[in-house]
């Protein structure tokens, strides 16, 4: 007999046995009288909690862990109805918890627009826009995403040029990035025309004669439903954007995440979501969603606070364990390197003189953030220079200093570049540092703009850790795979988009330390550290099981190949467990 049939006859006679000794003595050794609705053994589950970080079994009853031990205590919880499952030895996490990524708005989105995330060349990016036009001709624009400046490093960016892609209806061409957008002619008319304001706040680039180029600097604000009215979408768009939702929640459940912090919830996707789930596309996971605030915010301060009123009211009549909505609010400070619009204390590498710049003047961040702490609101900004990351939080201590210290936990969104003057600084204002390895893994883009220098201090994840400033791990999908795998591999190996180790190899951490900050401490970034994010007794029994242990967690051994590919490293979850349900099987996996 092999030694895994062993092993199943061994878990089968112990459970018959502790079955019918509950029917002839009211229990196996079972003296808080409970049976488990799930029990998960001979486990290697790290748990996320320092005190006991791994356990050999788990039991979960009415959706939360009851227990988290050995083998042997575990099987007074086993019962007439409690299934059992056999580990084998396989690894066990906490569900991961994302702390920032864009499910629900970009996932919409993707019911609306060609994902070319895939491609490689600016060649095989036209090729697919095309593509796309042509299987939907009814669609009142032509919208794709996934180009890079890399793939045109020589080329000039303008509505003509996009013009030779797609003419005759609007073009809408988003970055990989997020934030940049290229449109043509037709685009630029229509946009002006039907809203010129929101035209406006997507900061359009013009050129001499002030007229606009075609390009758009702060594009992660565009909104088709801004520039065309829903009977132009047609009645299956709107169906289509659930079934992507959907699609784009399945993703991540497959990949081992089960909460997610959407960062940017427009007002006039609310409703969107809310049917969502009352349909109920939530069901299976968890999504925090946290209220969009433009920088033209600062011009009318007082119409602000009653924006963020009704935020706060939608949140305490519609948030429940699987949608959380009300208590933060996401703004930005800077842009992103690659087009200059990250706020730098020195000049770009590859563009001297220019420093990029901040969407908001300190004055105006400082009111911003005093309004927001006064509140009980959470702050979530977006921030990448080392410029930008300094004028947040002098905003965050100008509210701590007028409001009173509390437990706000605002947050720095990616923190990409923080000054090491500023580091300590982090740590003493309790501000969360909400980071995404992904974007350390870099492009030449990247590596032309920061020089090397800003390359070795960027995503300084160990002297953070160091000296006790709280940080936390996610995606920014759809900017960048949402399994959690790329991230761990690039937080413990400091490894770049050429496949090397050469930017500080000294600030990569433990396995332990990613798998805790893309867990617990995400959980407490927002605000549910008391229900997720780790093994517990009490918490909700989200928990992912590999058939791969992440300890062993090298390029080498993951990748079938020899060649870099983030998209490979997939297939690895065995099960997504959420609320003690199996919301997620792989295909063929052993249970």
């Amino acid at each position: 007999m092999g030694k895994n049939n062993k092993r199943l006859v061994c878990l089968w006679l112990l459970t018959c046995f502790c079955t019918v000794s509950l029917f002839a003595v009211g229990s196996c050794n079972n003296s808080h009288n409970t049976s488990a609705d799930l029990v998960v053994m001979n486990a290697n589950a790290f748990t996320s909690e320092t005190v006991k970080p791994w356990v050999e079994a788990i039991a979960v009853k009415e959706k939360r862990f009851i227990f988290a031990g050995d083998n042997n205590g575990v099987l007074s919880y086993i019962g007439p109805n409690t299934r059992v499952i056999d580990a084998g030895g396989r690894m066990i996490t906490p569900g991961f918890v994302d702390n920032h990524c864009h499910p629900l708005w970009m996932g919409a989105m993707m019911a609306m627009m060609a994902d070319l995330y895939a491609v490689t060349d600016f060649e095989q990016f036209k090729a697919g826009v095309i593509r796309y036009a042509n299987d939907n001709p009814r669609n009142p624009f032509v919208m794709a995403i996934g180009w890079k400046y890399d793939y045109l490093p020589n080329q000039a960016l303008t509505k003509e040029f996009a013009d030779t892609i797609i003419a005759d209806r609007p073009l809408f061409l988003w970055a990989a990035i997020g934030h940049v957008g290229w449109v043509n002619s037709k685009a630029i008319e229509i946009m002006q025309a039907k809203n010129p304001k929101a035209f406006q706040e997507l900061t359009p680039e013009l050129d001499e004669q002030g007229m606009p180029t075609g390009v758009f600097h702060h594009f992660y604000a565009f909104n088709p439903f801004d520039y065309f009215s829903d009977g132009e979408f047609g009645s299956e768009t709107r169906e289509k954007m659930f079934q992507h939702m959907r699609t784009v929640l399945n993703e991540a459940l497959k990949v081992g995440v089960t909460t997610m912090n959407d960062v940017q919830i427009y007002k006039s996707f609310i409703p969107t979501v809310l049917e969502f789930k009352q349909r109920g596309g939530l069901d299976n996971t968890r999504v925090r969603g946290s209220y969009y605030i433009s920088h033209y915010a600062s011009v009318d301060f007082e119409s602000l606070k009653n924006d963020l009123t009704e935020w706060k009211n939608l949140g305490k009549e519609n948030t429940d364990s699987h949608l959380m909505l009300g208590d933060s609010v996401k703004a930005y400070i800077d842009g992103i390197s690659a087009n200059f619009t990250t706020f730098m204390l020195e000049p770009f590498s590859n563009n001297p003189g220019i420093v990029g710049y901040a969407l908001w003047t300190q004055e105006q961040f400082n009111t911003y953030a005093q309004i927001v702490d006064s509140m009980g609101l959470q702050a979530l900004t977006h921030g990448c220079g080392d410029a930008g990351i300094r004028r947040i939080i002098n905003g965050y201590e100008y509210a701590i200093n007028v409001n009173g210290k509390c437990n706000a936990r605002h947050r720095i969104e990616h923190m990409s570049l923080p000054h090491p003057d500023d580091w300590q600084r982090l740590a003493d204002l309790n501000i969360h540092g909400a980071m995404q390895p992904s974007h350390f893994f870099g492009d030449k883009t990247l590596e032309r703009a920061l020089g090397t220098e800003r390359l070795n201090r960027m995503m300084p994840w160990r002297s953070l850790e160091n000296i006790g400033a709280d940080i936390s791990f996610g995606s920014d999908w759809s900017a960048a795979p949402i399994n959690p795998i790329f991230g761990l591999l690039i937080a413990t190996l400091r490894i770049n988009y050429k496949g090397l180790i050469e930017w500080s190899p000294e600030e990569a951490i433990s396995l332990e330390s990613a798998i805790r900050h893309y867990t617990i401490d995400s959980a407490r970034g927002i605000f549910l550290e008391n229900d997720l994010g780790s093994i517990k007794v009490g918490k909700y029994g989200d928990f992912v099981m590999y058939n791969f242990n992440l300890l062993d967690l090298t390029v080498n051994n993951l990748l079938p190949t020899n060649q870099w590919n983030p998209v490979e490293l997939v297939d690895f979850v065995e099960i997504t467990v959420v609320d003690g349900n199996i919301v997620y099987q792989k295909p063929g996996a052993n249970l």
